[in-house]
This record gives structure tokens, sequence and C-alpha cells, in this order.
């Protein structure tokens, strides 16, 4: 599994994978799924302050 991929979007994880993952992997996965969170709420609030005259970067 490449984790940063997943983090980011490119990729999602299926139930079959998941069923297969040992306690270490479900940890990963746990955190993964956090920082995925974050990534996906930090570009939709950059889109929206954007969209509202915000300059890129600040």
């Amino acid at each position: 599994m490449e984790w940063s991929a997943y983090i980011h979007g490119a990729v999602n994880i299926t139930r079959e994978e998941i069923s297969h993952m040992s306690g270490n992997e479900l940890s990963i996965l746990q955190y993964a799924t956090e920082q995925r969170t974050k990534m996906n709420k930090y570009t939709q609030a950059s889109a929206i302050a954007l969209a509202f005259g915000a300059k890129e970067g600040s």
C-alpha cells in the first residue's frame, strides 16, 4: 500500500483489502484516513478562499 497516495486521494482501499490487513496496517490506515480528511478539508477551504478573492498561498 502506498499510504501517501491514499492520503492524497489518488487511490482508495477496498473492504477486501481492509479484511486482510494486520493490526499494524489497520493502525496506519486509521492515521492515514485522519490525514486524508485533514487534506480534503484544507483543499476545500483553500478553494473557497480563492473563490472569494484570497491570494494563493496565504
